[in-house]
């Protein structure tokens, strides 16, 4: 991270980073999460002692937070640049919301591999999966009535709704 003063501090096995970054001087700001394998994400935070929290439930394999604190109302746009930086510099990020595109495998290509994507997405060639409507169809797309709480009738209930 670039800038004002950047808290970078090892968080290998770490689960909790309270320790760390005491409330007194603030936890508002922009973090940078550098993985295992090199890659790192850019993110904001009000809080970054619980937001950290989140992200180590999903991902075991942080070893570093760097931390500059910003004031709120600059965490968009700060977060942005950040981002930007990062992209134009050919860091790997494993961010999906601004930036210009995802590295690595998209879920598609664990179903269809990309040369076979190719002639589908050019209209080269035709959907494997057939669009038009089938038998019945028009029965699940039906409207049902649904409750205060929408929840739809249980069948075979007297009255139609759950008990």
């Amino acid at each position: 991270m670039d800038g004002a003063e950047v808290d970078r501090l090892t968080v290998d096995g770490v689960g909790s980073i309270a320790h760390l970054l005491p409330r007194s001087r603030g936890r508002c700001g922009i973090y940078e999460l550098t993985f295992a394998d090199g890659e790192r994400y850019v993110g904001q935070a009000v809080d970054v002692v619980a937001r950290f929290g989140m992200h180590r439930q999903k991902w075991h394999d942080i070893v570093e937070i760097a931390f500059r604190r910003v004031p709120r109302d600059r965490l968009d746009d700060e977060e942005r640049e950040q981002i930007r930086r990062r992209e134009s510099a050919g860091v790997r990020l494993r961010n999906v919301v601004h930036t210009a595109g995802r590295l690595g495998a998209a879920e598609l290509d664990l179903i269809l591999p990309p040369s076979e994507q190719e002639p589908r997405l050019a209209g080269d060639e035709p959907c494997p999966i057939p669009l038009a409507l089938r038998e019945g169809d028009a029965d699940l797309r039906r409207r049902t009535p649904t409750s205060s709480t929408g929840c739809a009738p249980t069948p075979g209930s007297p009255t139609g709704w759950p008990a």
